[in-house]
């Protein structure tokens, strides 16, 4: 049950970050709420767990956004990965923990597709990227992760705990 919950949780969001806020949010950023949902779920269920979903949501995001194929399934697997070593340190019931935790994880997401690419780079200067597009991200998506974290968490646990039960 809470892999269907967290797979039409997926394509809502898939959705929301292709189509409804394709456009950007702030100055053109547009809020990854796949790496978003992939760090709820490594918080959430550990670091194997976020691997997977990383995995997951970097090959659909790589699938159908173009560009170059296979950059999101490695960052977002190693990212979700990483993150999922903090299951057992991060209070998950703490509001502004996740927030902070995703924030960190939106920077490290893109200084790798940026070491792995160097695409950015092409355009921008490293300083640039992080003050233009890295830092003004990960602010966006540590808020949307406030508004929508307490809502997933409550909701996952009660689908753990039936699942238990």
């Amino acid at each position: 049950m809470i892999y269907l919950f967290y797979v039409v949780l997926g394509i809502v969001f898939f959705i929301c970050q292709s189509l409804i806020f394709s456009g950007g949010v702030l100055d053109q950023i547009i809020p990854d709420f796949l790496l978003i949902l992939v760090m709820i779920i490594s918080i959430n269920h550990g670091k194997t767990a976020g691997g997977v979903a990383g995995f997951i949501g970097g090959f659909f995001q790589d699938l159908f956004a173009g560009g170059l194929f296979g950059i999101n399934i490695i960052t977002k697997a190693i990212v979700g990965f990483l993150v999922g070593f903090f299951k057992k340190k991060v209070y998950q019931d703490s509001l502004l923990l996740p927030p902070l935790v995703l924030f960190c994880a939106t920077i490290l997401n893109q200084l790798l597709v940026i070491l792995f690419t160097d695409y950015l780079l092409r355009f921008l200067t490293l300083e640039q990227a992080v003050e233009g597009v890295i830092l003004p991200l990960a602010t966006l998506n540590a808020g949307i992760t406030l508004i929508v974290y307490p809502f997933i968490y409550k909701i996952d646990s009660y689908l753990t705990e039936i699942n238990h039960n």
